[in-house]
C-alpha cells in the first residue's frame, strides 16, 4: 500500500515537471537542473559555495557553469535576463505591506526564473520518492533468510553501524513524508532492523 501510493506520487511528480518543462521551453537548462539535482552532495556544495561566494542565486550558477551541457550564447542571455527580472521582483515583494498584495511576476524573464525554482523542488522531490521506493523494495528483498546468511560474515560492530543508518535515515526522510506514509514506513523498517539486529546478535553469541 505504501509502495503504491509513493508510486502514484511518482507518477504525478512527473507529470507535473513535464508541464514546467514545456513551459521553460529549453530542454538544455531542465537537464542542467535534473542532473544538479541528482548530482553528489559534494558537486551541490561546490555550487553552493560559488553562490555564496557570489552572492548570486544558486539557481544562476547551476545554470551558467560550463558542465554539459552547456548553455549556448543566446540561452545564457535569457538566463541574465531572467535573474535581473527576478532579483528586481524580488525586492518590489519585500517592500509589500501586506504579502497578499503580490500579484505575482508580471513579465515572461521573471516567470521562467520562477518555474525554473519549482522544476528544481520537483526534481527533488522526484529523486527523494525513488530513493524511498528503490529502499522499500531492498527491505522487501531482504527478509530473515536472506538477512541471516549476510550478518554471519558481519563483525559484530556493523549492528552498531546499522543502528545509526536506521536512525538517520528515517531522520533524512521525515520532511519528504509525513503523516501514515511515513508512520508505516518507520514500522516497515524498524521492523527490518530488529531481524538485522537479532541475526548479529546470534552471531555475536557463536
Amino acid at each position: 500500500m505504501f509502495s503504491s501510493s509513493l508510486t502514484e506520487e511518482v507518477r504525478i511528480i512527473e507529470e507535473d515537471i513535464e508541464a514546467v518543462k514545456a513551459k521553460v521551453d529549453d530542454s538544455v537548462m531542465c537537464e542542467k537542473l535534473r542532473l544538479f539535482v541528482n548530482a553528489p552532495r559534494e558537486i551541490q556544495d561546490t555550487y553552493r559555495a560559488d553562490a555564496a561566494e557570489g552572492k548570486i542565486p544558486l539557481l544562476t550558477v547551476v545554470l551558467r557553469s560550463g558542465e554539459a551541457p552547456a548553455l549556448n550564447r543566446d540561452q545564457l542571455r535569457r538566463v541574465h535576463r531572467a535573474h535581473l527580472a527576478h532579483a528586481v521582483y524580488m525586492r518590489e515583494r519585500e517592500d509589500l505591506a501586506d504579502s497578499d498584495d503580490d500579484d505575482g511576476p508580471r513579465d515572461e524573464e521573471t516567470w521562467l526564473f520562477e518555474d525554473l525554482k519549482v522544476l528544481v523542488q520537483l526534481y527533488s522531490r522526484l529523486r527523494d520518492r525513488e530513493q524511498l521506493i528503490a529502499l522499500i523494495f531492498e527491505v522487501n528483498r531482504l527478509d530473515e533468510r536472506s538477512v541471516s546468511p549476510l550478518t554471519r560474515s558481519l563483525p559484530g560492530c556493523y549492528c552498531r553501524i546499522a543502528q545509526g543508518y536506521h536512525l538517520h535515515f528515517l531522520c533524512a526522510i521525515s520532511p519528504s513524508i509525513q503523516g501514515c506514509q511515513y508512520r508505516n514506513f518507520y514500522i516497515r523498517s524498524t521492523e527490518f532492523y530488529h531481524r538485522f539486529n537479532q541475526s548479529c546478535r546470534g552471531h555475536g553469541r557463536k
